[in-house]
């Protein structure tokens, strides 16, 4: 894949995450393709945004999923 390509992919995911609110970590997986134990893992080591809980289900701030997926690029 190349840089053009990524790019398009990456707009298409972020698309996804326009809105404000929150995402719960089974949504994401399409978006990142992650383990949830690796995100997990992530979030230990303070390298991917921090959860909060929302009914006994986990959930990410979609502006910080946001901006972490362009400090991937």
């Amino acid at each position: 894949m190349d840089h053009c390509e990524a790019r398009t992919q990456l707009n298409r995911k972020e698309a996804l995450l326009e809105d404000e609110g929150f995402i719960l970590l089974t949504e994401l997986r399409p978006l990142i393709p992650l383990h949830p134990q690796h995100i997990r893992k992530l979030v230990r080591r303070g390298q991917f945004p921090a959860p909060v809980r929302i009914g006994g289900r986990t959930a990410f701030r979609r502006r910080e999923i946001r901006e972490w997926m362009r400090q991937q690029e």
